[in-house]
């Protein structure tokens, strides 16, 4: 994650990502979302938690309207 948000994409530090792991340690979570990661998911899935983060970054891209950004920047 923190090298897709540092890259000079336009889309590097808006597009989402969401961390999917085994790992359940706090501090896991907290060096993924320092990393630049949108959301932390633990295995095994909970669908509720996987729909709610899919639905808050689906959100977010279009209310900031990233695909239009992506597609047309100079609009």
């Amino acid at each position: 994650a923190r090298e897709i948000r540092n890259t000079g994409s336009i889309d590097a530090k808006t597009i989402p990502i969401i961390a999917l792991t085994a790992d359940v340690q706090a501090e896991t979570e907290s060096r993924c979302l320092d990393a630049g990661m949108n959301a932390y998911l633990c295995k095994p899935i909970d669908p509720d938690r996987l729909f709610d983060a899919l639905y808050i970054e689906l959100t977010r891209v279009r209310e900031d309207r990233l695909i239009e950004k992506l597609f047309h920047p100079d609009e």
